[in-house]
């Protein structure tokens, strides 16, 4: 990570006025260091994005919570991770299709 990637100092305040001025209500967990916004689905059902901040960067972490209980979730940049990976073999995949010969 290039040193102008990296926070230096994040106001706290100054994210969850951002946050709350959208609309969303955030939750603070000092011990875990991270922001927690949640919103009801349905009765018992609840989608959760966790921001957290660490070693100058800032990290988003979904989740969906079932009666109390975490059901699905993982860190944002898996995706990004998994969509790289997913283009990577489609490129292989049609770069093998383009270059076929029928005997």
């Amino acid at each position: 990570m290039k040193e102008e990637e990296i926070l230096d100092d994040v106001d706290m305040v100054v994210v969850i006025d951002m946050i709350e001025s959208l609309g969303y209500s955030v939750s603070i967990s000092k011990k875990e260091k991270f922001l927690k916004i949640q919103e009801v689905i349905q009765e018992g059902l609840i989608f959760a994005i966790h921001i957290a901040f660490h070693s100058g960067r800032v990290e988003f972490i979904w989740d969906v919570e079932r009666n109390g209980e975490v059901r699905l979730g993982s860190p944002w940049a898996v995706y990004s991770k998994l969509l790289i990976q997913n283009i990577k073999l489609k490129c292989l995949l049609l770069e093998i299709m383009m270059n076929w010969k029928v005997y």
